[in-house]
């Protein structure tokens, strides 16, 4: 029980807002409202409903200037207790290049594979910066809209 407070005290429940964040250009501007200014990188989990509104966001992680590291059972923790039907992923890069590293295509090809086993779907994965500029793994063909990991999506 201890473990389950220690979550919910990181999870914000996101209630009025509606907004469908299925569309990439829709999660990266709800991603940078909540971290285009932080100075390290975090990490934020959104939780969707079966309409693939946001129920609620879970900083999964805080790391570095440059790293941030995280594992799929810190992910999917929360996602389970607070009952998503899938999950949108979406972190900061603070120096300014939205390109992502071959540690971003990892993190998300594990948390991809944990959800297809669980039953929770990514949706997608979006890197924002303090400039504006954002990336997605949904828009770039690497995560497809059916849900589906390209084969080649970590090697890109």
């Amino acid at each position: 029980m201890r473990a389950l407070k220690q979550v919910s005290l990181r999870v914000r429940t996101l209630r009025g807002r509606r907004t469908p964040l299925a569309e990439p250009e829709a999660l990266a501007a709800a991603a940078a409202s909540l971290l285009r200014f932080e100075g390290q990188e975090v990490i934020l989990v959104f939780f969707l409903d079966g309409n693939g509104v946001a129920t609620a966001v879970h900083e999964a992680f805080r790391g570095t200037v440059d790293r941030c590291l995280v594992h799929p059972r810190e992910v999917y923790r929360a996602a389970i207790v607070y009952g998503a039907s899938s999950i949108a992923l979406a972190h900061n890069h603070p120096c300014g290049d939205v390109a992502p590293s071959v540690a971003d295509a990892t993190v998300t090809s594990a948390i991809w594979e944990a959800g297809e086993l669980l039953g929770i779907r990514l949706v997608d994965h979006v890197i924002v910066t303090p400039t504006g500029d954002w990336y997605s793994f949904l828009a770039d063909g690497r995560i497809l809209p059916t849900g589906v990991l390209r084969p080649d999506a970590q090697a890109a």
